[in-house]
């Protein structure tokens, strides 16, 4: 039986194209030739270039130091390494230790559960992470990296750009739903929107003004009536004052009487005067001159009588209408004049009190808890964005001098031509030291036991593999 028969077709064209020959067994499996190349150890495997190694099934290997160690995996490129199953390594130096991991492009490297990496020092270390472009870094799982130099340090997103080199996204369609991107437009029209109701809410305040200046104005029209009143009030003083004068008018009227009572008792002592005269010449004119006496006297008394009594009653009269219409009216006035004040200026300092108050205690609150939400929420993505980085940082830098270390230690191991090899490997990267130490045993001719270990830190590392070969 022919065994090129059993071999698929792309293997074959290799084969030729790049100078290789087929082994005779009748199985499916190619050697491709160079300086010290390394036969190629399962089905189906390739492997072409200057200590080139395809050691599981279905692997390829093509190029000087290209290693496909895992099955179905493929290493293209001088130093190319696939490490795990179903990975893919392209270009030199290029590392994937993830399964079904992909790294393109020099010193590329996907390190964890089908995680890409695409692009000059391209690194992806998160489970199911995409790194695309050159010096692309995504650490986290299921983030993704786009554009050189990008980093993606946080699960479930996509990164444009770095802290300190952002990018804008452009061209960006308006989101439809809840979970879509907005673009500048929408936050205008938001940002309108927002304009609106802080305008409404400045009229809402400017009425509110109004109102308040409305009840100043009451209030001040309050205390026009309160003056009205208290004129009103001065006038029943004056009227008072003028019924005063008057019942002092009656006492000036009883003074008269009392000197007409005076001018009487004159008139009666010039009658005595002309009695006694008369009594000289006869004694009947005596008689007549005493009843004229008798009577003047009578006279005289009943006026003062009179006189007297008329003058205290108008007196004590008019003492107590003054008395009791000045009271009255001024009482009056008071009370009218303080319950009309009173009631305006309350209702008026309530009315004004109130709305200021709420208003003022409305805008306030929103504002204190607006303001206190946003500067928590600021304060603390800041700390855990730095918290992230420097822990990634940290990680990046033990994770690669560790790399590095297990690459010299490799290096130094595969050297030496002794049944017993120990190797040691040192690297380091941005501060941070690693050591590496290996053991080879070359159990037989074709078969090998190898050892190893690194650790840098807190980071270990820890690894081992058989050769066989026939």
């Amino acid at each position: 039986m022919n065994p090129i028969r059993h071999l698929p077709a792309a293997s074959v064209l290799l084969a030729f194209a790049m100078g290789c020959t087929l082994p005779g067994e009748a199985r499916a499996q190619a050697t491709c030739l160079g300086p010290a190349t390394q036969d190629a150890l399962y089905d189906d495997t390739v492997a072409c270039g200057a200590q080139s190694e395809a050691t599981e099934s279905g692997a390829v290997a093509v190029g000087s130091f290209a290693f496909a160690r895992g099955p179905y995996s493929t290493a293209i490129g001088f130093g190319a390494d696939a490490w795990t199953r179903g990975s893919v390594a392209v270009g030199t130096s290029a590392q994937v230790h993830g399964i079904f991991g992909v790294a393109v492009g020099r010193a590329s490297w996907s390190n964890a559960e089908m995680a890409v990496a695409m692009g000059y020092e391209a690194r992806a270390f998160g489970s199911y992470s995409l790194a695309l472009g050159a010096n692309a870094v995504a650490t986290a799982d299921n983030a993704v990296a786009l554009g050189s130099h990008s980093q993606g340090n946080r699960s479930w997103t996509v990164s444009i750009g770095r802290l300190g080199a952002e990018r804008q996204l452009v061209n960006l369609a308006a989101g439809t739903e809840g979970t879509d991107a907005v673009n500048l437009n929408q936050l205008n029209a938001v940002a309108a929107t927002a304009s609106a109701a802080a305008a409404a809410a400045q009229d809402t305040a400017d009425q509110a003004l109004g109102s308040a200046q409305a009840a100043n104005t009451a209030a001040s029209n309050a205390q026009s009536t309160a003056d009205t009143a208290l004129s009103a009030a001065n006038n029943a003083q004056s009227t008072a004052d003028a019924a005063l004068a008057a019942a002092s008018g009656n006492g000036a009227a009883a003074a008269n009487a009392q000197a007409t009572a005076d001018t009487a008792l004159a008139a009666a002592a010039n009658a005595q005067s002309t009695a006694d005269t008369a009594l000289g010449v006869a004694n009947s004119a005596q008689s007549t001159a005493e009843a004229a006496l008798a009577a003047a006297g009578n006279a005289v008394g009943v006026a003062n009588d009179y006189t007297d009594q008329q003058v205290a009653a108008g007196v004590t009269q008019a003492n107590d209408y003054t008395d009791t219409r000045v009271a009255a009216g001024v009482t009056q006035a008071n009370a009218y004049a303080e319950g009309r004040a009173a009631a305006a200026l309350s209702a008026a300092q309530s009315y004004a009190d109130a709305g200021d108050a709420a208003t003022l205690a409305s805008a306030n609150r929103y504002t204190d808890q607006r303001l206190g939400a946003i500067t928590q929420a600021f304060d603390q993505l800041q700390l855990e964005v730095w918290d992230r980085f420097d822990q990634t940082d940290k990680r990046i830098s033990r994770t690669g001098a560790m790399n590095s270390a297990m690459a010299q230690m490799s290096a130094a191991a595969a050297a030496i031509e002794r049944s017993n090899r120990i190797a040691v490997g040192v690297g380091y990267q941005d501060g941070y030291e690693a050591l590496a130490v290996g053991f080879q045993r070359a159990v037989r001719d074709n078969v090998t036991v190898t050892f190893g270990a690194s650790i840098s830190g807190g980071e270990r590392s820890v690894s081992s593999g058989l050769g066989v070969g026939w």
